[in-house]
């Protein structure tokens, strides 16, 4: 009897194979890769905290730390898993919607938003830095505008949104 717990820790380690990730979108944070999202937010955050010269030299100021927004959250792993399950990678899904339609079904209403997308990396801290390496991408992280964040993974397909809620006052500098 004392050897049934041990047979049954040593099939499920045998068996497990690792996942490529959600197959579908289920509104829910449980499918939402909780350790990626902090991955990128920790990486992110520590960009901001020291500011950052992005490519082409740019230097952007330290920026406040940005804080997840669970509704960001389910906008981008919706886009995560749409690109993995449809075999595609883009801004904008084959009919056309885009980062704003996803974050206002997701219920999050926004006066600035942004979106990142990587494919390929290994691990939350090599996306952020391939993001880190491309103009554009850097500059979205680094805006100090935005003041929320939402990440999605799905397999290899990562999606990143920044966005400022409508109910912000407007930056200073606009």
């Amino acid at each position: 009897m004392k050897l049934w717990p041990f047979l049954l820790a040593s099939t499920c380690a045998l068996t497990w194979q690792p996942s490529n990730g959600p197959t579908h979108y289920q509104p829910s944070p449980a499918v939402i890769d909780t350790l990626a999202v902090r991955g990128v937010l920790r990486a992110v955050n520590a960009l901001r905290a020291k500011g950052c010269h992005c490519p082409g030299g740019q230097w952007f100021d330290s920026a406040p730390p940005l804080r997840i927004d669970e509704r960001l959250n389910i906008a981008a792993q919706e886009h995560a898993e749409d690109m993995q399950r449809r075999r595609y990678f883009s801004h904008t899904s084959p009919e056309g919607a885009d980062v704003g339609e996803r974050a206002n079904k997701a219920g999050y209403s926004w006066k600035g938003i942004g979106e990142n997308i990587a494919w390929g990396q290994p691990t939350p801290e090599s996306a952020v830095e391939s993001w880190r390496n491309s103009y554009g991408h850097c500059a979205n992280m680094m805006n100090p505008d935005y003041i929320h964040i939402g990440v999605g993974r799905a397999g290899v397909h990562w999606v990143q949104v920044l966005a400022l809620p409508r109910s912000s006052p407007f930056p200073k500098r606009h």
